[in-house]
């Protein structure tokens, strides 16, 4: 979700030429960017909407790998 601020991808040099602006002058209104970050992190701290394995689960997993 991130990806258009970086001007070095591929989503970041499509956005850049359509709009026909440098990534850095639309950076600040790409505010669904911004908060994509943030709550990525917050749940990667969190562990919210990560789902657990059971004992089981994990079990059979470290079995077939």
């Amino acid at each position: 979700m991130w990806e258009p601020i970086l001007p070095w991808t591929s989503a970041g040099a499509y956005m850049a030429g359509t709009l026909g602006v440098a990534t850095l002058a639309y950076m600040p209104w790409a505010i669904s960017n911004w908060i994509a970050i943030f709550f990525a992190l917050v749940w990667a701290a969190t562990g919210i909407g990560i789902a657990k394995l059971t004992p089981e689960e994990q079990k059979a997993l470290e079995a077939e790998g």
